[in-house]
Order: C-alpha cells, then structure tokens, then sequence
C-alpha cells in the first residue's frame, strides 16, 4: 500500500510540473501563432514584425503567471507562498547576485572558446537570438532579459516545479528534471541549450539550500545583466566578467554552503 501511494504521489507531482511547463510554453506559442496571423493578414512588413517579438514575449510571461496565479486562487492558495516567494539573510541575496555575475563571465569566456571551433551556423544561431530580442530597442530589451525574464521563469521552473516535485523524490532529481526543462526551452540555440542547463543547475542548488526563491531571481537577473557588459567597446566588458568570474562564483557558493550548514 506504502508503494501505490508513492507510486501515486510520484504521478501526482510530474503532473504538476508537466502542468507548469506546458502553460509556459503554450501561451508564448500561441500568442505567436496569433500575431503571425495578424501580420500576415494586415501584411506587416518584417521591420515592423521583429520590433513586435520582445513586447509579445513581455506579454507572454505577464499572461503566465496571471494565469498560474488563478489556478492556485481556485486551490484557495497564494502562488508567492507555494513558490516560497520570501525574503531570506541579505547574505543569500548578495551571495545570489555575486553567483549570477560569476556564472555570467564563465559562460561567456566559454562561448568564446566554443565560438572558435563549433560550426558557424551554431554560433549564428545564438547572435540571432540576441538580435531577435534587440530588435525592439534597448529598453524593451533591458525590462525583458534582466527584470520580467527571471521573474517569471523563477516563479515557474524553481519555484513551481522543484516544489512539485520534492516531495516525492530526492532533491538532486529535481533539480536535474527541472534544470534540463528550463534548457529546452532555450532551443533552437545549442549554446544556449548547454548554459542554460547548467545555470539550470545551480540556480535549482541555490533554491534548495536558501529555500527561498528570492537569491535564485536576483541570481538570474544579474546574470542576464551582466550580459549588457559585452556592449561595452574593445571588449572591456568582456575581459571584466573573465577577471571576476571564478572568484566571485567560488566565494559565493562556498559562503551559500558555509551559512546553509550553521
């Protein structure tokens, strides 16, 4: 009997999470499919189109999470509590800022190794990610990848669904179901698909050891921040993230680990 109710509860929490990740990925699809329509039957020139995807996608996470908000409002719950939405020791929060800077200057100097000997059309395909979300001007851009981006998919891939799925079964294997889901949805870029499983990773160890989804937003969003840097000319920016990079990752992880065991 001990086993049917795990065997159900295990059932109960992937579904849950499936639940989760389908409604993220539904409404950004759907908002699109209906915006192509638009635009092929007003005949929106392309100009006019790509400076339309990152207001349409600013769009898309509001409506995700108005969305999850009603589903736990008819559970008669507060989606900020099921995410454990709280404010923790200032540590954790500098800690998680100093981590997503760190992580941003390790992933970058890697990219730039992988840039030189992965295929062109690789390498092509992230810049036309960047580009896609630059198209519609640098503050558009700024509020999505720095502010509403890691809000919204903290919310729903550590804070949803790692809480789903905890309860039954380790830890570790939530974190790496979670972490793989929030790679995919970074397709169609391979680079993309790597750092973000294990920015994935870290950002789901984050969550589990402050048990607070507040360090794991202030993690991405300066991670996403950081970004920003590589604008700067001669590639200043970029050799500032490669200088910080190691020792702010390993401080902070050892300072999350140091105070999670006292």
């Amino acid at each position: 009997m001990d086993k049917k109710l795990k065997l159900v509860s295990l059932v109960a929490s992937f579904a849950r999470c499936i639940f989760f990740f389908g409604v993220f990925l539904f409404v950004p699809s759907f908002l699109t499919i209906i915006f192509g329509a638009f635009a092929k039957l007003f005949d929106l020139s392309e100009s006019v189109t790509s400076k339309l995807a990152t207001p349409i996608m600013i769009a898309s996470y509001a409506i995700i999470i108005l969305v999850l908000s009603l589903f736990f409002l008819l559970l008669k719950t507060n989606i900020f509590k099921v995410t454990k939405t709280r404010i923790t020791k200032v540590r954790y929060l500098i800690d998680g800022a100093l981590l997503g800077i760190g992580l941003s200057g390790i992933f970058q100097g890697a990219v730039m190794l992988l840039s030189k000997i992965l295929p062109p059309e690789i390498v092509e395909s992230q810049n036309a990610h960047s580009s896609a979300i630059m198209g519609s001007g640098v503050f558009l851009a700024v509020l999505y990848t720095v502010f509403i981006a890691p809000l919204c998919e903290e919310i729903v891939f550590r804070g949803l669904m790692i809480t789903s799925l905890e309860g039954s079964m380790k830890k570790i294997f939530a974190v790496l179901i979670t972490g793989v889901l929030f790679s995919l949805v970074h397709l169609p870029s391979l680079i993309a698909l790597g750092y973000t499983l294990l920015l994935g990773l870290v950002l789901g160890f984050v969550y589990i050891k402050t048990k607070s989804l507040i360090p794991c937003i202030l993690m991405h969003m300066a991670f996403n921040a950081s970004n920003y840097l590589l604008f700067i000319p001669k590639n200043i920016g970029l050799y500032i993230l490669l200088i910080i990079c190691i020792p702010l990752t390993v401080y902070a992880l050892i300072d999350i680990m140091r105070k999670v065991r006292n």
